[in-house]
């Protein structure tokens, strides 16, 4: 497999108004509407209880801050005077957003100071710990680098399989022919590729061009409308590359199946194949198999490894 993959290595931005808009998060914004487009810069988020209490020496600035229980209970015991002093210095240290959980009403004089320095305060029903398990999970995938490569990325049998290949090869013909065939697309031309927590690759498509398809000679069509819902998917494990490539006579391809290739990216190695395509071959029929094989490997079943045993066993003149 000697073809270059063209890639591009990019990291998301995350502002504060992606955090609002994931209903998971159930935020309400309180005050601070300006400040939703503040960049998220870092995956660390603060209690702020020592901060509160007037010890900045290792303050962070630029942080998301979570005010919980205890923190909003050593608010309230202190004279209103204290409290404000309190709030007038934290909400001058450029915050990128401030959330109160189990949707604790803020003060009067809180909303004021959101108001005044244009910082987002955000509340939840949920508590601390539980909110900022939440967002760390989200920023880890949502700020994580990524790669962006040309291809097609389809769900067969259970199998992510990412399609790659020069275009027009045919790949966008054989995705739309395994959603025929009641398979499943995530992603036309684009692919984007991050690294979950476990470990593994999961590719999702362009928010702009999701859930369509480019034909040449037909056009743009939407999969999702002409197939229905259950054609379509935003992301998906990849399991196995394919690489589609013209049938080259003076080029030995694997026939037996014994080669395990590998191909690496962000540190994941994934199996890999070559797909050699020449006129007359039904390539999306040989991609059900190709997962259908990968599948009984994933089992233990091998076979061209039984395949092997029964050609030993064939020499050498036992019963097969």
């Amino acid at each position: 497999m000697s073809y270059p993959i063209n890639q591009v290595i990019k990291k998301n931005n995350v502002f504060v108004e992606d955090l609002v808009k994931e209903k998971s998060f159930d935020f309400t914004v309180i005050e601070g509407r300006e400040g939703l487009k503040k960049l998220i810069e870092s995956l660390d988020i603060s209690r702020p209880g020592l901060a509160l209490a007037g010890w900045y020496n290792f303050f962070t600035l630029h942080r998301l801050q979570v005010l919980g229980l205890t923190e909003i209970e050593y608010l309230k015991n202190l004279t209103e005077e204290e409290c404000n002093l309190a709030l007038n210095e934290f909400f001058e240290k450029e915050n990128t957003a401030v959330i109160i959980t189990r949707k604790i009403e803020p003060s009067a004089y809180m909303i004021a100071k959101a108001r005044e320095t244009k910082t987002p305060l955000l509340q939840t029903p949920f508590k601390a710990s539980e909110i900022i398990r939440k967002l760390i999970a989200f920023l880890e995938v949502k700020m994580s680098q990524r790669i962006v490569l040309h291809g097609e990325l389809v769900e067969v049998f259970g199998v992510g399989i990412l399609l790659l290949g020069k275009s027009g090869i045919g790949k966008s013909e054989c995705a739309l022919e395994l959603v025929k065939k009641n398979h499943i697309l995530i992603a036309d031309d684009v692919v984007e590729i991050y690294k979950n927590n476990n470990n593994e690759l999961i590719g999702q498509g362009a928010e702009i061009i999701k859930y369509h398809i480019e034909i040449r000679g037909i056009g743009i069509i939407n999969v999702k409308t002409l197939f229905g819902v259950g054609a379509v998917k935003d992301e998906s494990k990849i399991d196995l590359i394919i690489e589609i490539e013209e049938w080259d006579k003076n080029k030995e391809y694997d026939r037996i199946g014994l080669t395990d290739t590998k191909r690496n990216f962000l540190g994941v190695d994934v199996s890999a194949l070559c797909l050699p395509v020449r006129v007359g071959r039904n390539i999306a029929s040989i991609i059900e198999v190709a997962a259908m094989t990968y599948r009984s490997k994933k089992m233990g079943f091998y076979s061209v490894k039984e395949f092997n045993k029964r050609l030993i066993n064939w020499i050498q003149g036992r019963e097969i």
